[in-house]
């Protein structure tokens, strides 16, 4: 019995040992969150209004401005990795508030990222389409108009999808932030309002109401930019996270895993 004690009571060292974090790492933690946030941000403005364009211009512009094309490409494609990154990173942190709400964002952040990666190869076969139709005027003996529009539009309809499945998994994660407290309820608000018009946005640009792109519909994407590309971060440079309440969290889950062993 002696024995078994020991053990026990050995086991459990180690669980609490392990549940230890030191706050330099959740200072890591929130600057790399930070950087995440701002670096898929710029990249994706850079793609979506600059480089996309182009693309609504024909195959023949699209050869003219390979080299765009594909730097958009590559920069959605590391926008794509990035926001993936944002999850793994947020995760560990949001999971001991609520264990769903961190397996649906990871997952949602995932196929967010599937649906970006679809642009991205549609860019680049547009790109080989290009070749083709600049040489011989038609894509193997097909009319080149009808492929492209298709493509596009497949494209872009993956593009809102994307959006919406952001715009869900990210109020879920700023509810989780709001019931932590990790940051300032003020914030936590702001972000599930921004997403919310992200929401908006994109059914309504999928329903053909409004246009995000090249219409006033962009404006529904301001609250929830501001957040990534402002408020967010200038709060994780400055402060990072509530500590005390991460290691409250912390405690208690130590504690719960304690209380199932004994």
């Amino acid at each position: 019995m002696r024995n078994l004690k020991r053990k026990d009571s050995t086991l459990k060292f180690k669980i609490e040992v392990i549940n230890m974090k030191p706050h330099d790492n959740y200072k890591k933690s929130a600057i790399t969150i930070d950087l995440l946030f701002l670096i898929t941000m710029i990249f994706g403005m850079i793609n979506a209004y600059i480089a996309d364009p182009v693309l609504h211009k024909g195959l023949g512009e699209i050869y003219k401005n390979k080299d765009l094309i594909t730097s958009g490409a590559f920069l959605m494609l590391f926008m794509s990795i990035g926001i993936v990154g944002i999850a793994i990173v947020f995760v560990p942190i949001i999971r001991k508030h609520n264990e769903i709400i961190s397996t649906i964002y990871l997952n949602a952040r995932i196929l967010e990222c599937i649906l970006l990666i679809v642009g991205v190869t549609i860019s680049f076969i547009l790109l080989d389409m290009s070749n083709d139709y600049v040489k011989t005027g038609t894509i193997q003996g097909i009319s080149a108009n009808p492929i492209i529009d298709y493509a596009i539009k497949i494209r872009y309809t993956a593009y809102q999808l994307a959006m919406l499945i952001l715009g869900i998994a990210s109020i879920l994660l700023c509810y989780s932030l709001f019931k932590t407290k990790l940051i300032p309820n003020i914030l936590s608000i702001w972000g599930m309002i921004g997403y919310s018009f992200l929401i908006a946005s994109a059914i309504l640009d999928l329903c053909g109401i409004i246009d995000t792109v090249n219409g006033n519909g962009i404006l529904l994407y301001i609250p929830g930019g501001l957040w990534e590309f402002f408020g967010i971060p200038a709060l994780l440079i400055i402060k990072g996270f509530n500590t005390d309440k991460l290691i409250e969290l912390k405690k208690q889950t130590t504690f719960q895993i304690n209380w199932r062993l004994t």
